[in-house]
């Protein structure tokens, strides 16, 4: 019997293997920063104690944290509890121009994305959703410089501001954004290429300039208090640090994208948040519009002016395939 005449019947089968096995977090290139809301044992058998921070898959039980970042998102999810899970509904990227999401109008149209929390919340659909940040970086001590692996490799974490999570971090990188800072690079005789360089050492250069401490706070909500990030800046980067940062997150664009673009992934909450699902009650979380920031930056929050840059420049990153 030959082959050909039931050729028709290719791609109809079962692919053995296509579907893929999450990574260990061990295994990961970006590690998720939480904190723990209850002692509990971890997949390594390590006890995770309650209300310090954790570096899934890197380390654990750590009172503040220290990153260079080197990418940051705002997002749209749409949650759900469901049998005591929380299940992602809807998610947009926001790589679209409008925004899109995964879901589909009855018409199988792309559904759009509402601009702001109050749209979102006048639609019927769209009124669980709420914006999100991920902020990504390059695991360092204070000085900026890089924490290393035993194969001498640096280590990437990353924050979701999410939830009561969200203000703090969307002020932080509100206040980076307003910063007038040295130029990074030459500046333009044309008025309109000076203008698209300010804006873009604004928007993409200057919260890499300095250390992020990751410390704890507590917000008040209507469940009572609960912790959230308190991102503070450290000391300011030499110049060839930022540019070499500026590289890493240029070769690492598309791994941070495959691993928080969840459209690419699974329908449920990806498996590297460990933490409890908390049901979000508030109504309008302001969007991130760094632009357009209007509160005043914490002076405490600001790195002495007496500071010398940081090392960070030091360790070399162009050795490293990502």
């Amino acid at each position: 019997m030959g082959l050909e005449e039931y050729q028709d019947l290719q791609g109809t089968g079962f692919q053995g293997g296509a579907a893929q096995e999450a990574k260990p977090p061990e295994e990961e290139l970006f590690h998720s920063v939480y904190i723990s809301g209850k002692t509990r044992t971890n997949h390594i058998n390590i006890v995770e104690k309650i209300e310090q921070f954790q570096i899934r898959g890197v380390e654990y039980n750590l009172e503040e944290i220290n990153m260079i970042i080197t990418h940051t998102k705002d997002i749209l999810v749409k949650e759900q509890q469901e049998q005591g899970k929380t299940v992602t509904k809807c998610f947009s990227y926001k790589n679209t121009n409008p925004w899109q999401g995964t879901t589909t109008l009855p018409n199988g149209e792309p559904r759009i994305c509402p601009l702001t929390s109050p749209d979102r919340l006048s639609n019927d659909f769209c009124k669980d959703c709420r914006a999100q940040i991920i902020v990504a970086g390059v695991y360092c001590d204070k000085s900026g410089m890089p924490v290393l692996t035993e194969e001498k490799k640096p280590i990437f974490i990353f924050i979701r501001g999410k939830g009561m999570k969200y203000n703090n971090v969307s002020n932080y990188l509100g206040e980076m954004y307003k910063k007038d800072l040295p130029a990074l690079f030459s500046k333009e005789e044309d008025p309109a290429k000076e203008s698209q360089r300010i804006n873009f050492e604004k928007t993409n250069v200057n919260h890499k300039r300095f250390v992020t401490k990751i410390g704890m706070g507590k917000a008040d909500s209507n469940f009572g208090l609960k912790d959230v990030f308190e991102l503070t800046s450290g000391v300011q980067l030499a110049d060839e640090a930022v540019i070499n940062i500026l590289k890493v997150a240029k070769a690492t664009a598309d791994k941070f994208k495959e691993k928080m673009d969840w459209s690419k992934a699974t329908s449920t909450t990806p498996s590297y948040s460990p933490e409890q699902p908390q049901v979000d009650q508030s109504n309008a979380i302001p969007e991130l519009n760094t632009q357009q920031e209007q509160t005043q930056p914490d002076p405490q929050a600001q790195p002495d002016p007496q500071a010398q840059p940081a090392p960070g420049g030091q360790y070399n990153f162009d050795d490293i395939k990502f």
